[in-house]
Order: structure tokens, then sequence, then C-alpha cells
């Protein structure tokens, strides 16, 4: 076998995979046979492995303990919600899908490299996916307007684009990732980006970039002049004149766009259900449609007191971000980890659910465990340092 074969990590490469799961069925299917939910199966038997064969601890960190109060809050809801198999299945996306690939990560990853590699296979995943959807695009006579991937919704598109985009840029600044590697992919990814037309991913991974500038280290002259001329030679094309002008007309108008109207809509019914019960929410699985934006989502379905708990994991998100802003060095996985995280709480405020935003999840499960060891290694490295030296001085005499 290859020696590049054996030192993948299959377990961090398969896990990378569950974000795309609706992609690889083309956004239809379901029930058992479901790829994302068997890709979850797989990735829980690892898990067993790693616990009952390898003998190997989950640690708990203090900050589960937030984890635990949402998951009570939300089951409890089932209790009184007027959906409770649509509530049931909502609870269960979350817990299996979303807060599970926290502790997935938790299992998989053993040390900083890890962090790193397992960006490095969402990338390779995400751009096998990109061609796919890049070939369907060609085959289909680049259609003007937001493109849908069979059943995939232009959001989930965009959002692709989007996060591949951010965790490129962030490689190769911190030299994680070859310049030829980086040109294409940042191709591809915008591409993805442009065609999905989401405003909420544009808007996230602009203010993303803004936000962690920091984490950026100096500019690559040859890569911008390449994707400026690039770019140059790509506006003269009719095709993307076209799409050019219809992007640019979707975000400068959005005021009087049908999809605003829609989602003013979703927010008036999101107001309505919070208010008639403002301390316990309507239940999960209430909204039929999700609102586009995480707090009345989070706070028609599930109350006050889980909007607080949002509230609380905000700000950590906030601490962390002053965390890497004093930091006096750039750690990429630091940089990886909350970027993404911010990425996709931004994105949440506009567009799509917390249910499939699994990229958020990812974020979470790696920025967890930074915070859990980045500080904490030196102080372990002194101990084994000390105790090598005892050792060292002992056998001398």
């Amino acid at each position: 076998m290859p020696t590049y074969l054996r030192n993948i990590n299959l377990q961090l490469f398969v896990a990378t995979m569950a974000p795309l799961g609706f992609f690889y069925k083309k956004g239809e299917g379901g029930g058992i046979l479901d790829i994302t939910l068997l890709i979850y199966v797989i990735l829980y038997v690892m898990v067993a492995y790693n616990m009952l064969i390898k003998k190997e601890k989950l640690n708990l960190m203090k900050y589960d303990v937030i984890v635990y109060l949402v998951l009570v809050v939300m089951s409890f809801s089932l209790l009184y919600t007027p959906e409770p198999m649509a509530g049931l299945v909502k609870f269960m996306k979350f817990t299996v899908m979303g807060i599970g690939m926290i502790y997935i990560l938790r299992s998989f990853i053993k040390n900083k490299d890890d962090i790193t590699k397992f960006y490095r296979y969402f990338v390779f995943n995400s751009f096998v996916v990109q061609m796919l959807i890049l070939i369907d695009f060609a085959a289909n006579k680049f259609p003007v307007g937001r493109y849908k991937y069979h059943g995939v919704h232009p959001i989930a598109t965009a959002m692709l684009g989007a996060t591949t985009l951010l965790i490129v840029i962030l490689l190769f600044s911190a030299k994680k990732m070859k310049f030829s590697a980086t040109l294409i992919l940042i191709l591809t990814s915008a591409t993805i980006l442009i065609i999905g037309a989401s405003k909420g991913p544009i808007l996230s991974i602009a203010v993303t970039l803004f936000l962690m500038v920091r984490g950026l280290k100096k500019v690559n002259l040859k890569l911008v002049l390449i994707l400026g001329g690039i770019l140059i030679a790509l506006l003269n094309l009719s095709v993307v004149q076209k799409y050019t002008e219809f992007l640019t007309d979707r975000i400068t108008n959005t005021a009087e766009s049908e999809s605003s109207a829609v989602r003013l809509n979703l927010y008036d019914q999101a107001e309505r259900i919070f208010y008639e019960k403002p301390l316990t929410g309507a239940g999960m699985g209430t909204l039929r449609e999700y609102p586009h934006n995480l707090f009345l989502e989070v706070v028609a379905e599930n109350g006050i007191l889980l909007g607080f708990m949002l509230i609380i994991v905000l700000l950590m998100v906030c601490k962390s971000y002053v965390g890497f802003l004093l930091n006096k060095s750039v750690d990429i996985n630091y940089s990886l980890s909350l970027s993404l995280v911010i990425m996709s709480f931004i994105s949440l405020m506009v567009s799509w659910t917390y249910v499939d935003q699994k990229y958020l999840y990812m974020g979470l499960g790696t920025l967890i465990m930074v915070h859990g060891s980045l500080y904490a290694q030196p102080k372990n490295d002194i101990q084994m340092l000390i105790s090598s030296e005892k050792a060292l001085r002992t056998t001398t005499l």
C-alpha cells in the first residue's frame, strides 16, 4: 500500500463526509437508506470501537454542561409540542447529527495536527462534490439564477462554497496548502458560492474574513495577480456577465425581492408563536418552515430559557474571539475552528436552520478541543520535561 494511503486517518476522513451526505444523495431519499444516516452509523461504530476495543476514554469538559442543559430543555418541549413526530425527528437530527459531531471528533482527534488534517480532508471531499456540481451545472448549459443541484437547496450549495473557500484561504495563509491546489480550490469554491447565489453565505464569509484578518498572514501577491487576471478574462464572457448582473441585482434589491417578502412573513409567524408562549415556546417541530433566523427559531419552539442559553454560547464564542485577538501567536487550528463557528452563526442569523448546519458543529467540536488542549499542552510538556530530567539524574547517579 502506498505511504500516503497508510498515513490517512480513516476516522477523520469519514467524519468530513458527514456534512456532504446531502449532496451525495442529491437532496433526495431518506429512511433507513439515507446516505447521511449511514455515514453517521459508521462514525458511531468507529467511536464504539475506540471506546470498547481500544479502551480509549471520551473526555468530558466543562463546556459540556451547556450541551446537557440544552438537550434537557429541548427534550422537555417534546412533551407539549403539537407536532410530536416532527419534533422528535428534529430533536434526533440535532442530537445525533449535530451535537453528536462534537463528541465524534473528540473521540477521533488525538493531537493538534489531527485538527489540521481534519480540515484538509474536508477540503478534499468538498472538492469532489464541487466537481460533481460544476459538471451538472455545465451539462445544464450554465443556467442563470439560483442553481439547484438536483434536490439540494441553493443555500446548502452556496454554504459549501463559502465554507471551503474560508478553510482554503486560512490553510494557504498558514502554509498548509500548496499554491496550485489553493488556486484551483479558490476558483471552484468561489464558483459554487456564486451559482448558489444565496445572500446569507456571501454575507457570512465576507464578515468572517474581515473579523479573522489577524489569522491571515501576508498576502500572496502572485496568487492575487493570477486570480485577478482570471477574473478579468472571465468577465469578458457573456455567461459570466449575465450571472454577475443577476447576482448584483439580487444583492442590491434585497428589500424588493420575493425571497425577502417570504422571509419576513416567516419572521412574523415565528414571532406570533413566541408571544403566545414566551417562557416555554410552542414545542420542537412547531415551525413547519424554519424562519431563517436562529434566535426566532429557538425561542419560538423552546422559549426564553433556551434563548438565554444561546446567548451564553454566543458570549463564549465572543470571549474566544477576544482571546484570539490577544494571543501573540496565531494558531492555525484556533483560526480554522473559530472562523468556522463565527461564519456558521452569522449565516444562521439570516438563512438556514441550526439542525442542518453541520459546519457549526464541526467548528464547535474542534474549537472546544483547541481550548481544552492549546493552553494546557505547555503545562503537560513542562511536567514531562521535569519527569524526564529527574529520571536522567537518577540514571546518571
